[in-house]
C-alpha cells in the first residue's frame, strides 16, 4: 500500500490486482514458465520497481542502482511500473519467459505468485538472514513453508486521533485498551461529532483483523484449508468491533458508504466530525493535504488480550524466468541490508529490518515513530492464493450486511466462514 494510492479502489489499494491475477493464473502450466529463456548476462540485472520510487531521474532508487554497479561491477537497469499494473505485467512476462531479474511485489501477492511458480523459491538463500527482519514481513513472503520473497519495506495500521477534539472533551491521552476505546469514544460523541470512523466493505474487513489477533484468534489454518476467524475468539472480537457502530454508536453513518476508497474513510476525520480513525502511515499525507489546520497525532492500536496490528508493504523477489538468480539474490541482499537504510528513508518508508527500531531515523518523526515502534507486533494476513476474494468479497460483504442491518454479527460471520471454507476446499 502506498501513500500515493489514496484514491484507488479498495481492491487496488489493499491487495493490488489480486482477483484479476487469480483469473490470469488459471490453467498455468509451471513448465511453461521456463519457455523461451532470456540470454544470460551475469554483468547486468533488470529491476522492476513500483512507480512511487521513480518520481524523477534523480530519485534515490536510481542512485542506489549506480552505487551497486560501482561496488559490484553489475549494471542494474531500473524499470518503473504503476502499482496496480505490476502484478499482471509480471505474470504475463514470466509466462512468456521474459520479465526482470528482481521485482518489487506487494506483500499481499505472495501466495498467488508462489502457488503459480511465478517467483523463485529463495528459502535457502534467505534463511541465514531471516532473523534480521520483523517476523510479520518475513511471513508475508512465505507460502506453504517456502520463502518466495524477502521483506523490503513495511507499514502497519495505527490509531490517528484529533488532539484538539480530545482536549475539548477533557481527554488527555488516546485509548490504550478496547474498554478505553469505547469509553473515550462515547465522550467524544455528541451531536454531529463521533468518536471514531470505520470503513465499510473491504476496508472494514481489513481493519477487523487486528481485533481478531488481539483476542487470540487466527485467520486461516496453517495448511490453508480452513477458516479460523470464526472461532469463539474471532466471534467475540467481531461482536466487539461491530458493536462500536451498532450498540456503542460512536461511529457515524458515513460508514455505510465508505467502501470504495480511503478518501471516504478519511473524510469524517479530515472534516473533524470523527475524532479517531485507523489507518497506515500513508494517511499522514492525506490528512495534511486535506486539512492543513488539522491537529492530530498517532498512537498504537488499542490493545486487547495482546497487542497486534495488520501490516502491508513491499517485498523483493526473483522471477522464475530470471537466468541471473545468483546476481539477483546478491542485489536483493544488498538492497535490504542495514547499510542501504538511507534508500528507503529518502522516501519516508519503514525498512522491514528489526534494527530500525533503535535507529536515529525512528526518532526523527514522532508520527512515523509510532508505526516503527509498533512494527514488532505487526502480523501478515493469511498466505493463501484466494485471500483477495476472502477479504474483499466474502468478508467485505459480511461486514456490509452487519452495518446495513441485513444480518446479525453472528449470522454474517458464520456465513463468511462457510463461504471461505467452500472456496479453500473447492
Amino acid at each position: 500500500m502506498t501513500r500515493q494510492a489514496r484514491a484507488l479502489s479498495r481492491r487496488r489499494l489493499l491487495q493490488g490486482s489480486g482477483v484479476v491475477a487469480a483469473a490470469a493464473l488459471a490453467g498455468i502450466d509451471p513448465a511453461g514458465l521456463r519457455a523461451a529463456p532470456r540470454a544470460q548476462d551475469a554483468g547486468k540485472l533488470t529491476f522492476w520497481v513500483i512507480s512511487p520510487f521513480t518520481p524523477d531521474e534523480n530519485a534515490e532508487i536510481f542512485k542506489a542502482a549506480k552505487q551497486y554497479q560501482d561496488e559490484k561491477g553489475v549494471e542494474v537497469t531500473v524499470e518503473s511500473t504503476a502499482p496496480p499494473d505490476m502484478l499482471n505485467k509480471l505474470i504475463t512476462a514470466v509466462r512468456g519467459g521474459g520479465g526482470p531479474d528482481v521485482v518489487s511485489v506487494d506483500s499481499a501477492w505472495n501466495a498467488t505468485l508462489g502457488a503459480a511458480q511465478i517467483l523463485t523459491d529463495i528459502t535457502d538463500r534467505f534463511s541465514p538472514i531471516s532473523d534480521q527482519f520483523f517476523p510479520g514481513p518475513v511471513e508475508t513472503g512465505r507460502y506453504l513453508g517456502k520463502q518466495y520473497a524477502a521483506p523490503w519495506y513495511t507499514n502497519n495500521v495505527a490509531l490517528f486521533y484529533n488532539t484538539k477534539m480530545f482536549a475539548d472533551a477533557g481527554i488527555d491521552s488516546p485509548p490504550a485498551t478496547w474498554d478505553e476505546l469505547v469509553e473515550k469514544g462515547k465522550k467524544l460523541t455528541a451531536g454531529d461529532k463521533y468518536g471514531i470512523m470505520l470503513g465499510g466493505g473491504g476496508f472494514g474487513a481489513f481493519e477487523f483483523w487486528p481485533f481478531a489477533w488481539q483476542n487470540g484468534a487466527t485467520l486461516i489454518s496453517e495448511d490453508g484449508t480452513q477458516a479460523e476467524f470464526g472461532s469463539e475468539a474471532g466471534l467475540e472480537a467481531w461482536t466487539y468491533y461491530s458493536g462500536l457502530y451498532l450498540t456503542d454508536k460512536i461511529v457515524p453513518d458515513d460508514i455505510k458508504s465508505a467502501n470504495q476508497s480511503w478518501d471516504q474513510v478519511f473524510a469524517p476525520f479530515i472534516q473533524e466530525r470523527a475524532a479517531m480513525v485507523m489507518s497506515g502511515d500513508w494517511a499522514i499525507f492525506a490528512f495534511k493535504e486535506g486539512n492543513p489546520g488539522l491537529e492530530f497525532s498517532v498512537a498504537p492500536l488499542p490493545k486487547g488480550k495482546e497487542a497486534a496490528t495488520v501490516i502491508g508493504g513491499y517485498n523483493l523477489g526473483i522471477p522464475a524466468s530470471s537466468k541471473n538468480t545468483d546476481a539477483a539474490w546478491d542485489f536483493i541482499a544488498w538492497l535490504t541490508a542495514k547499510e542501504q537504510e538511507n534508500i528507503l528513508q529518502a522516501y519516508n518508508r519503514i525498512q522491514a529490518r528489526a534494527d530500525i527500531v533503535d535507529s536515529e531515523y525512528a526518532k526523527k518523526d514522532p508520527l512515523l515513530q509510532v508505526f516503527i515502534e509498533q512494527s514488532p507486533v505487526g502480523r501478515a494476513r493469511a498466505s493463501v492464493p484466494t485471500w483477495d476474494e476472502i477479504e474483499n468479497t466474502i468478508m467485505a460483504d459480511a461486514w456490509d450486511s452487519v452495518i446495513l442491518g441485513q444480518a446479525t454479527p453472528e449470522e454474517a460471520l458464520s456465513s463468511a466462514v462457510k463461504q471461505t471454507n467452500d472456496l479453500l476446499q473447492g
